[in-house]
């Protein structure tokens, strides 16, 4: 903010815009949390950055050895990353991880 002439021979390529009448509000930024999705994100395995399905399954048993107790959530799983979908076998695999 400042005098017009100061601001614009501070920044001589800048678009001038009168809006008579108008109002012109600056691009606001609203950072915030979700808290209880923050919290839910706890009670998940998180596979995130595995580019393949033995790694991705490894880390599946992990988390699973170590939070036996209710449903088994995952989320960060990207096929364009691994290259693949679990398909049949990948789903059959993973229903063993979790010894059923």
């Amino acid at each position: 903010m400042g005098p017009v002439a100061a601001l614009a021979k501070a920044h001589p390529k800048a678009l001038r815009m009168d809006l008579p009448g108008g109002t012109l509000l600056p691009g606001f930024i609203e950072g915030h949390a979700h808290v209880g999705s923050l919290g839910a994100l706890s009670r998940e395995v998180d596979v995130a950055g595995f580019d393949n399905l033995p790694e991705t399954l490894g880390r599946i048993r992990e988390w699973a050895a170590a939070h036996p107790e209710g449903w088994l959530q995952g989320r960060g799983w990207d096929p364009i990353d691994a290259r693949t979908t679990p398909g049949a076998a990948g789903m059959v695999a993973g229903i063993t991880v979790m010894g059923w």
